[in-house]
């Protein structure tokens, strides 16, 4: 009896606790039917008050990435402030990303009308047991609101609020457009705002080629980015993954074979320092400078631009190159290196110094430094333009004093000390042999104002003082400005001002700016800018500059200055202008020998500009210098002569004569007879080389009568100026008679 008694009572025991748990389940049943029958009328009715209509508010404008791309369309880079972002439509977006986040996010997605019941049960019911906020529930729509319209501390409360808003969005669009704003508004960590941002960050790819694995990873860091980091959480990076392919496959977007092979792959992120893009970084910093000072911080960082610029990718390796083949020892000086095309001003290619991430200052374009002789050029072209012939002649020895009005008087020595055995030296012979002695005396018949004019029309946009010293580099000018300015003599006398950015186009793939092609301002004659270079042509034939030689016609100078501070040589072609400078940015410090060869314009300089040039003219056909389709210029000739008017000519006998070129009296085959080095007289009677002296415009002759045994009376045995000699018109010349 107490046995049957006792197995009843545990019967009655169990039932009872059945009941109890059923109850229970009753209970959760009861809670979860009121909840779906009147959560959406309490949310309306009581929260609903609180909030204003979603259609009175405004999302948060979410940062975009802009985007850098060379001129043969291909990406430079992205410039962006904190947050990195894409936006991308949903039919670039992977499937497997898609299906994933669903399966992660909000596997209700298509089911709900913003907000899920069961979600939010589930999540209250951890919540309970947590005694704390472990878990909102929050819907994929949710989640979009709280990242753009409002941000809410995690309180029941406010995942009301965010719950009716949410309802309200479901009410404005699709499912796949709230998606679609989803996946372009999280946080993917790494900087990485939105899907395709971090697809590139991540994969380097696009979001439309995101695999099943590299697709559940990202749908699953989302809710802790830092902790899920494949950077510096590997493990947890791949549990969390996993998570998300089991998810996927218990919701069949995968199947079995999937989730196995899966599961066993690695992670295969990109590194973060293959994710720095270390190309063309001085040239893209002048860019983004330049859309900082036309569009601000603000829109340049954070509006989703797509600037098109003028830089030429394979250009830009090249002249990474050629500085690196010549200048590669630790010790070795810097070199900053610029291309410009004449006929449009674009910026080709742009070096700025050795490594941007050591330095961000570009002396290609914000550093002036002495040009050193590469300077003459801008004297010959002022001088050119007065009319004054380039077969004029100075003499060539050092070192000299000029007097110089209104300050010291200027003492000039050729580079290295150099001497010459010619008395008198065309400027034309001057420019190719770079001598500092012509080109101080011509600039002080030509002007310094004169000079510091004509280089800020070619495209010097320093402010150059009207000094002297300008004649041998003696102000500061960019790379930029020379090779700019050069630019000008290839362009035909037309300058150009140089330019970055072609195009610009907003998020929405509008154009915000154009470039318009410009017809230049012509600031030297079509004839005297040929025949520069026509000049310059032989400095790279036969003069300093002929380590530069490219074997097609090409003209520039060299440059170095007094203390081999800075070395440059500046050319161009038909095709192309480039500026290499050579030194130590960051002070003035003396450059002496280099592997056995002095650093100074003609070495180092002209060599990397060979290098680059060859390579970079290398598929583009050979051709000439255009001859001007107005080939007359003018020139000063003296009067008496009829000969290209020489520093010493009267100036009541100098006028202006306008030749052609090939027929004026300086061209080269006729070099000798016009510039008349002065004859010899001796053994010629008096009466005769007085008319001769005469008729070359010489007045102040002197007759110095004397016994001379053997010479007949009358005779001349003896003359000063000496044969071959460059006297002045003014000069006293005494002729040496027989009595």
């Amino acid at each position: 009896m107490s046995i049957a008694r006792s197995k009843n009572k545990k019967k009655r025991k169990k039932r009872t606790k059945i009941i109890k748990i059923l109850g229970f389940f009753l209970f959760i049943a009861s809670i979860f039917i009121i909840f779906s029958l009147f959560f959406p009328i309490f949310i309306i009715g009581r929260i609903g008050t609180e909030l204003p209509d979603i259609n009175e508010l405004t999302p948060r404008e979410q940062p975009l990435t802009t985007e850098v791309y060379a001129s043969d369309g291909s990406l430079l880079t992205y410039l962006h402030a904190e947050e990195d972002r894409k936006i991308v439509p949903l039919n670039e977006i992977s499937r497997y990303v898609i299906n994933a986040t669903i399966a992660r996010e909000d596997e209700r997605f298509y089911e709900h009308q913003g907000f899920d019941i069961k979600a939010i049960i589930r999540a209250l019911l951890m919540n309970i047991i947590e005694g704390k906020i472990v878990e909102g529930g929050s819907t994929i729509t949710q989640s979009y609101i709280g990242c753009s319209y409002i941000s809410l501390e995690r309180t029941y409360l406010n995942k009301l609020k965010e719950a009716y808003l949410a309802y309200q969005l479901e009410q404005r669009f699709s499912k796949d457009e709230i998606l679609e704003l989803f996946l372009n508004t999280v946080y993917y960590g790494e900087g990485s705002y939105g899907i395709e941002a971090a697809a590139k960050n991540y994969f380097g790819k696009s979001a439309k080629y995101l695999n099943l694995n590299e697709a559940a990873f990202l749908a699953g860091v989302t809710r802790n980015p830092g902790g899920y980091s494949p950077y510096t959480n590997y493990r947890e990076a791949l549990e969390r993954r996993n998570s998300v392919l089991n998810k996927m496959y218990e919701l069949n977007y995968i199947n079995k074979t999937q989730l196995e092979i899966t599961r066993k792959k690695p992670l295969l992120v990109i590194s973060q320092k293959r994710r720095e893009r270390d190309f063309a970084l001085f040239f893209i910093d002048y860019v983004k400078q330049i859309l900082i000072e036309k569009y601000g911080i603000t829109k340049t960082f954070n509006g989703g631009l797509k600037d098109y610029t003028t830089v030429n990718h394979n250009l830009q390796k090249l002249a990474e190159e050629a500085i690196k083949e010549h200048l590669y020892e630790e010790d070795d000086p810097t070199a900053a290196l610029i291309s410009v095309e004449p006929a449009t001003g674009y910026i080709k290619a742009m070096v700025g110094g050795e490594d941007f991430k050591k330095s961000q200052f570009n002396i290609a374009v914000q550093k002036n430094r002495q040009t050193g002789s590469t300077f003459k050029v801008f004297v010959l072209a002022a001088a050119l333009e007065n009319g004054i012939s380039p077969y004029i002649a100075y003499p060539p020895n050092g070192p000299i004093v000029l007097e110089n009005p209104g300050a010291a008087d200027w003492e000039v020595e050729n580079y290295g000390k150099a001497e010459f055995e010619e008395t008198k030296m065309i400027i034309l012979e001057g420019i190719i042999r770079s001598v500092n002695v012509v080109y101080a005396q011509l600039i002080m018949d030509v002007g310094p104002g004169e000079v510091a004019r004509t280089a800020m029309d070619m495209g010097i946009t320093t402010k150059l003082e009207p000094y002297p010293s300008i004649a041998l580099g003696g102000q500061g000018v960019s790379p930029l400005d020379m090779s700019a300015a050069f630019a000008t003599l290839a362009n035909n006398g037309v300058y150009i001002k140089p330019v970055a950015i072609t195009k610009i186009l907003d998020p929405n793939d509008q154009i915000i700016y154009e470039h318009e092609p410009e017809e230049g301002i012509r600031v030297l004659r079509e004839a005297n800018a040929y025949r520069l270079t026509k000049i310059l042509e032989q400095v790279i034939q036969r003069g300093t500059g002929v380590r530069a030689n490219i074997g097609r016609p090409a003209a520039g100078k060299t440059g170095t200055t007094q203390e081999h501070w800075d070395a440059w040589f500046v050319g161009y072609t038909p095709d192309m202008s480039t500026a290499v400078w050579v030194g130590h940015p960051e002070e003035n410090i003396r450059m002496e020998r280099l592997r056995g060869l002095l650093v100074q314009g003609g070495t180092y300089p002209a060599m990397i500009w060979k290098s680059f040039m060859q390579e970079a003219l290398k598929d583009i056909p050979v051709t000439d210098f255009t001859f001007p389709s107005d080939p007359t210029f003018p020139v000063t000739v003296c009067t008496m002569s009829g000969l290209p008017a020489g520093p010493n000519c009267p100036p009541d006998l100098i006028k202006m004569q306008s030749f052609r070129i090939g027929d004026e009296p300086d061209r080269m085959d006729d070099l000798f007879d016009s510039i008349n080095p002065f004859p010899g007289f001796v053994g010629m009677r008096r009466d005769d080389a007085i008319r001769k002296l005469e008729e070359m415009g010489y007045k102040n002759i002197e007759v110095v009568k004397t016994e001379k045994a053997g010479v007949k009376k009358g005779t001349v045995f003896d003359q000063e100026a000496k044969e071959g000699e460059f006297p002045g018109f003014e000069t006293p010349i005494k002729l040496y008679v027989s009595s």
